[in-house]
């Protein structure tokens, strides 16, 4: 009776521990899936429904994991900054605005540090092996379009670097993380969803899906996540096609597809899979150019 109860409430902790952890992967994965079904009613099915295991393996592990483990070895919050903006420091007349005003102040600095972050995972050899498994990508959308740990490292210790010198309200902070999630989804969607004509000041899939191009003119282009306006100051931005997204990918490299290649790094040469047999040349495809 004893072991039977012992096993009893072994498989009740263990119900439990699973079904908690399946609503938190849940909750973090419904902007993930509103966008991935955008896709699927005005895009078509996924070319590779098998395709799609890995970046949800991926995607489940930063949820469950990776992400915890940052935030609890690289807070970006809980440290006192140098001065803290606030409602206090607007005029009167411009209160009713200030929270507003405070969160998109939030953003335009957070884009500019995510900005020349950017710029470094393209500049540093060892940086750009980690981030090069994002831009390995082929057919880049909701779901398939992790980025790797490394890149979230030196993100956050440049939020961090800027947070020092100033900080927000938590109440800013809220608006601003909310926005970048679902912004974030929008950069990387594969569907016909953009902010039209607004992306002369905001970045969507169009402008991002450039970044990724595989062409090599569009090599080191349009770096800003949020705003077009630091990749026009800094010589950076190229303006997108109006409709079409371009080719995705790496010319000389292909996609990881296992998690030793996507954690380490260790992409497969084109040549080197096709001397075996699998051939992955792009040619003769119908790539958008500017």
């Amino acid at each position: 009776m004893l072991v039977v109860g012992g096993l009893k409430g072994f498989a009740k902790a263990a119900l439990f521990v699973g079904l908690a952890a399946s609503w938190y992967v849940l909750k973090g994965m419904i902007i993930f899936m509103a966008f991935f079904l955008a896709e699927y009613v005005l895009v078509g099915s996924p070319k590779n429904w098998k395709a799609l295991a890995f970046p949800l393996i991926l995607r489940v592990s930063f949820i469950l994991l990776i992400i915890p483990i940052l935030n609890r070895v690289i807070p970006t919050t809980g440290f006192q900054p140098l001065l803290v903006l606030e409602h206090a420091h607007f005029p009167e007349f411009l209160l009713p605005v200030a929270g507003l005003v405070l969160a998109m102040g939030t953003l335009v600095v957070a884009d500019f540090v995510g900005y020349l972050a950017h710029r470094l995972e393209h500049a540093i050899p060892f940086l750009w092996r980690f981030h090069s498994v994002h831009h390995a990508i082929e057919d880049l959308n909701a779901i398939n379009s992790n980025t790797h740990p490394v890149d979230s490292i030196v993100e956050r210790l440049g939020l961090i670097a800027f947070g020092t010198l100033i900080g927000f309200k938590a109440d800013t902070i809220v608006i601003l993380v909310a926005f970048q999630i679902l912004h974030d989804r929008l950069n990387h969607t594969s569907a016909p969803i953009n902010l039209g004509k607004l992306n002369i000041i905001l970045t969507d899939n169009r402008t991002h899906h450039l970044h990724h191009s595989i062409l090599p003119e569009h090599h080191d282009k349009n770096f800003a996540a949020i705003f077009t306006f630091w990749d026009r100051v800094f010589g950076t931005y190229v303006h997108p096609h109006p409709t079409k997204l371009p080719i995705t990918g790496l010319s000389d490299k292909l996609p990881p597809s296992t998690l030793s290649q996507f954690f380490f790094g260790t992409l497969k040469d084109r040549n080197v899979e096709d001397s075996a047999g699998k051939s992955s040349k792009v040619s003769n495809v119908d790539i958008v150019a500017e």
